[in-house]
């Protein structure tokens, strides 16, 4: 046994001396990474380690293993079953508990939240910094040595904290510190003898004092592209093969406990050797030579069924890996959309909730009839799945409010694109099968089991990708949905290593190179902008060098695709296509951008994705909790309240329904709560007198009755009041049973290209948010405004007769039952023009006209009697227009439009069957119902003349789409970040000396050519 095992203790006494000659140098490593890396990102942490930075006074081997010298194995496995899965994330545990310095964790995402919570678990105490009774609560843990985590220190903390955070300890008699904390001395008996504290903020970009963090270990938890990747592979294993994953981290620590107990018996060995005394054939010793091999044979064991184990795990990751990617990169590019608007913020742990259901919608899409268990081992898609149309209609689409009820939510969409990519999957398969039927007959299991994972894998990427993409959408305006979806293609692109960082800057900054040639004489026909743009993609594209030489020598192809009204169709010379003929476009013909991309995107990631999404507010409901409300982010025209209201209604009904009940009324009360029966909606606007303390009342009522509370202009409340709203709803979550029904709903008015939000950044990161527009056609519009018309008014129409001197234009008994239609038509008609005048320009409804007041006023004008009919038109058409703004108008151009648009549509002929628009005429018909049926007949594709428009309008509304979709692009468009520093996180590149070196120079020689040039 002693020969065996010699060879083996020799190769390891040389390793022990190689690594005991780089130690020093592995601690000083590791001590500079602890107290230096925390605040920085991934990619300057491995610049660091690697040694790209100037200061390189570590060997490679020393710095590679700086994690493994703050923390062991075991410790590393610990941290993994508790959540923390990414490299990055298990280094930021290690620093938070090697650095002597309390760490200030930045999480954003509240990983650090729940790592905490899941080392600590019930003994966690959580405190808010400016919390009731925070200093006494802090004090409290502190003498029961409990883990504390102090959370809300977003600038700085607290005063009353500083001798706590700042270790001024106070020497006393008897050993003894004493630590004066909220005014009362509080004495330990060392300066260890309090339990872990941490501080936290959720702000993702905080700005700290450079005093703050040389006495507190800043440590950024925020999540990567990487990290996210890492930790959905986990989640998707997890719901895929559990028992797996368990019996993974099983035979994990069963090998650490059994290389640690190899290591004890060899420990013991020798030492038994080394203090014998000549008597090697003594039976302790043989004893304990013969037990160093058989733990050997039980470790190489333990080791051989962890590497199966891991196999089988590299195996099911292989498979996901593309649908992990997919989901990583979607949460990334949504991490980085705040820039665009700061409303844009999204929680982790809800976007988790929205994989994890698209799973669940794949699997039993996918295996209906099998049970959990076997899921990991089969494959296949049930005969006969259908391929169903996701496309909507633009009038069905565009506005919450016009969602009907039991729309599809963005699991059953998932399911959807899971049936359509199994069925393209299929017929991939099925190639492949007839291919390898052709003969190849070694590979033929491998390339079926190959096939088979391709096939799930596919399957998988589109049903989470879809589901994430709709979850993310309907945050966005219609108008920066397309913008996120081609950003999101391109990013995949990038990741797949089909475009390069400068073709991407190049498609949404532009080619930044300066131009050479001067323009020829024969493409005279080019506008000079183009021809520079032409000049500068050539020098920035490899692919496209000679462009400047094809536009030159072939100027009639390239003229004739230039003057083509669609050229994004038309096909380009000499075949140029995909993301090259899309920088073309963009480079020539500006105007076509955004119909490019449209359909570049559908070529790249499906129809579905550049086409219009449902608004479905039942959908983002069930992603909400008692703890996450809803935030409807409002744009100008829009008014939600039906729509939440219908919600409402129907979960009353359902709510009822389980439990035995018949029926369900709601209540709707401004201020007050309604009689209800199930669930009731209690509606609070934060404008009305005695605002916050209503709300404050109506919250605790709701919450304690399980009840929905609506929330209006919450962006009109004052700071401090809704950052106390978010505590509360920190500790709603603590409190809130499982199954309860009560939901906050939040409304904001939002400009979706502002840079100031008025809710604090926690409330906003948490919400569950919809983007809530008016309908954006005509129809759409009309559709909604008609539905105003309610019974009474109808009723009340109904009730009048015809004038009984009607050759004498005079209305002697009032205005007939025709006449008052055709006000109330006029009217809706008025309304809707303003509204969809918003695609096109800004002149439109900027402030929400209330088409209520207006019918109003056309309801009482019905009793006007003995007046000219040429007045009675006249009176309604001012007072109305009175009306729809309360008497004042917010915005002079909306009241001349406002005033225009009543005189061409409210007048005494509209009752004679005007033609108001295109093929939408007033019609005496029987009932309203019929004139929807009228409506909804009319054409969904709007002209610019059909809102009294030029025709240049529409130029200038695809000119205003791809302005828009480079303003995103530009917003989101990131460059390698540093980290955290002392004012927030840098912008700046992170670069290597050398890199910056190229950089000066390549300025340099732009410069030089500038200057020949002038």
């Amino acid at each position: 046994s002693l020969y065996v095992e010699g060879g083996r203790w020799t190769a390891t006494r040389r390793k022990l001396k190689r690594e005991r000659r780089q130690l020093a140098a592995g601690a000083a490593a590791a001590a500079a990474f602890a107290a230096y890396a925390g605040p920085l990102c991934a990619t300057s942490r491995a610049d660091l380690l690697s040694g790209a930075w100037p200061l390189d006074i570590f060997p490679r081997a020393a710095t590679t293993e700086v994690v493994s010298i703050l923390s062991g194995p075991a410790r590393q496995i610990a941290w993994r079953s508790e959540g923390l899965i990414d490299s990055r994330s298990l280094e930021n545990a290690a620093i938070a508990e090697r650095s002597p310095r309390y760490p200030l964790l930045v999480d954003p995402h509240l990983q650090a939240t729940a790592w905490l919570a899941a080392r600590h678990r019930s003994c966690l105490v959580r405190v808010a910094q400016d919390g009731v009774g925070a200093v006494h609560r802090i004090r409290a843990a502190l003498e029961a040595r409990s883990p504390l985590l102090i959370e809300g220190v977003d600038t700085e903390p607290s005063v009353e904290l500083m001798p706590l955070l700042y270790r001024h300890h106070t020497p006393r008699r008897g050993g003894r510190l004493v630590l004066r904390l909220g005014g009362a001395d509080f004495a330990l008996s060392d300066a260890a003898a309090v339990g872990p504290v941490f501080l936290r903020t959720q702000q993702s970009d905080p700005h700290f004092a450079p005093g703050v963090q040389s006495h507190l270990a800043l440590i950024d938890f925020a999540v990567d592209e990487h990290g996210l990747e890492a930790q959905f592979l986990e989640s998707l294993l997890a719901a895929q093969a559990a028992p797996l994953a368990s019996r993974r981290a099983h035979l994990e620590s069963e090998l650490l406990h059994r290389e640690e107990e190899h290591r004890q018996l060899e420990g013991r060995l020798l030492e038994s050797l080394a203090s014998a005394d000549g008597a090697l054939l003594d039976d302790e010793l043989v004893a304990r030579a013969e037990a160093v091999p058989a733990a050997k044979a039980t470790l190489e064991a333990a080791a051989g069924a962890a590497k199966d184990a891991e196999a089988e795990v590299g195996a099911i990751h292989d498979v996901n890996r593309t649908a992990a990617r997919r989901v990583a990169i979607t949460f990334s590019l949504m991490a980085e959309m705040h820039r665009v608007c700061p409303y844009y913020l999204f929680a982790l742990d809800a976007f988790r909730s929205v994989v994890d259901s698209s799973v669940a919608a794949w699997q039993r899409q996918s295996y209906p009839s099998e049970s959990r268990e076997g899921e990991d081992s089969k494959g296949g898609v049930p005969d006969g799945a259908k391929v169903e149309s996701n496309s909507q209609g633009e009038d069905s689409t565009r506005s919450v409010e016009d969602s009907a009820p039991g729309a599809s939510t963005v699991a059953d969409a998932a399911e959807e694109g899971a049936r359509a990519e199994d069925v393209s999957a299929r017929e991939e398969c099925d190639d492949a099968g007839k291919q390898r039927a052709r003969g190849d007959k070694l590979g033929g299991a491998s390339g079926a089991s190959c096939t088979m994972g391709h096939r799930r894998g596919r399957s998988l990427c589109e049903c989470v990708g879809w589901a994430t993409y709709a979850f993310a959408a309907a945050a966005l305006p219609e108008q920066q949905r397309l913008a996120f979806a081609a950003h999101l293609a391109l990013r995949l692109a990038s990741a797949a290593g089909g475009l390069t960082r400068e073709a991407l800057e190049d498609f949404v900054l532009g080619p930044r190179a300066l131009a050479t040639e001067p323009q020829p004489e024969a493409l005279a026909w080019l506008p000079e902008a183009a021809w520079l743009a032409v000049q500068r993609l050539a020098q920035s594209m490899a692919t496209l060098r000679d462009l400047p030489r094809r536009v030159c020598e072939e100027t009639d192809a390239w003229r004739d695709w230039f003057e083509t009204e669609e050229a994004e169709m038309a096909a380009l010379p000499h075949g140029i296509c995909n993301l090259e003929a899309l920088l073309i476009v963009r480079a020539m013909r500006l105007d076509r951008l955004a119909p490019a991309t449209r359909a570049w995107v559908e070529e790249v990631l499906g129809q579905r994705y550049a086409a219009p999404l449902p608004d479905d507010l039942e959908a983002q409901l069930a992603h909400a909790s008692p703890a996450a409300p809803l935030l409807l982010l409002l744009s100008p025209g829009a008014d939600p309240l039906p729509a939440v209201a219908a919600c409402a209604t129907r979960a009353s009904f359902r709510q009822n329904e389980l439990g035995g009940e018949i029926g369900g009324q709601l209540g709707i009360g401004e201020g007050g709560m309604g009689a209800s029966g199930g669930t009731s909606l209690h509606v609070v606007s934060l404008l009305q007198p005695d605002a916050e303390a209503a709300a404050e009342r109506a919250l605790n009522a709701t919450h304690a009755a399980g009840n929905w509370l609506y929330l209006q202009h919450a962006d009109r409340g004052s700071v401090r009041w809704l950052q106390s709203l978010e505590r509360q709803l920190a500790t709603i979550q603590a409190q809130t049973s499982e199954g309860s029904q009560f939901r906050l709903i939040i409304s904001v008015e939002v400009e979706h290209r502002s840079k100031g939000c008025a809710l604090p950044e926690a409330l906003v990161r948490r919400s569950v948010k919809i983007a809530v527009e008016p309908p954006g056609s005509l129809r759409g519009a009309m559709l909604r405004a008609w539905r105003t018309v309610d019974d009474e008014l109808w009723g009340a129409a109904e009730a009048l007769h015809e004038p009984l001197a009607p050759g004498l234009g005079l209305a002697s008994s009032g205005p007939s039952a025709t006449d008052a239609k055709a006000a109330f038509f006029g009217l809706c008609h008025v309304h809707s023009i303003a509204l969809a005048r918003r695609r096109y320009c800004a002149l439109g409804a900027s402030h929400a006209a209330d088409l209520a007041a207006s019918l109003g006023v056309a309801a009482r004008a019905l009793s006007w009697t003995q007046v000219p009919a040429a007045v009675w038109w006249s009176d309604l058409r001012r007072n109305a227009g009175a009306a729809a703004f309360g008497s004042h108008f917010g915005n002079v151009w909306d009241k001349r439009l406002h005033v225009a648009l009543l005189e061409a549509y409210v007048h005494e002929a509209l009752p004679d069957g005007q033609q108001v628009s295109r093929r939408l005429e007033f019609l005496e018909l029987p009932s309203r119902d019929a004139y929807t049926r009228h409506i909804e007949a009319s054409p969904s594709d709007d002209i610019p003349s059909d809102l009294g428009l030029l025709p240049r309008a529409q130029s200038a509304l695809e000119e205003s789409r791809a302005d828009e979709l480079l303003r995103f692009g530009a917003a989101v468009m990131s460059t390698s970040r540093v980290g955290l520093g002392p004012f927030g996180r840098s912008g700046r590149r992170s670069c290597s000396g050398t890199a910056a070196a190229e950089t000066v120079e390549a300025v340099r020689l732009v410069l030089d050519k500038g200057r020949d040039a002038l």
